[in-house]
């Protein structure tokens, strides 16, 4: 499992399994490859750790952690193919990538606009 950190160290999501969950364990994204997805389209790409968004701005920082205690997998797993067959366009293009990082907003919000 990898925590997803924000600019100030605060852990706003997981990917656990290639699934991006919410601390709440909400599913809001899938990697393929190194393509990060929302339930309807291409929201960014992981780089070096990071994920950042279309705009090349950082969206968190990846930790790898061994606790996967407090994730129940069984909970979400019926959620992820309807998911994945929601995301009708693959395509994952080139991002110019920055230091900056994503306004201070939380990660839910992000997957749900881009």
């Amino acid at each position: 499992m990898q925590l997803i950190k924000n600019k100030t160290g605060e852990t706003i999501g997981f990917v656990y399994h290639q699934i991006i969950l919410t601390p709440s364990l909400s599913l809001i994204g899938i990697v393929l490859g190194r393509c990060v997805f929302s339930n309807k389209h291409w929201v960014g790409k992981i780089i070096n750790q990071k994920i950042y968004a279309k705009n090349g701005k950082i969206m968190g920082d990846l930790l790898f952690s061994e606790t996967t205690g407090q994730i129940n997998f069984s909970a979400v797993k019926p959620d992820i193919w309807p998911f994945l067959k929601s995301i009708d366009n693959h395509q994952c293009n080139w991002i110019d990538i920055s230091d900056q990082w994503v306004e201070n907003v939380e990660l839910i919000t992000i997957f749900e606009e881009s």
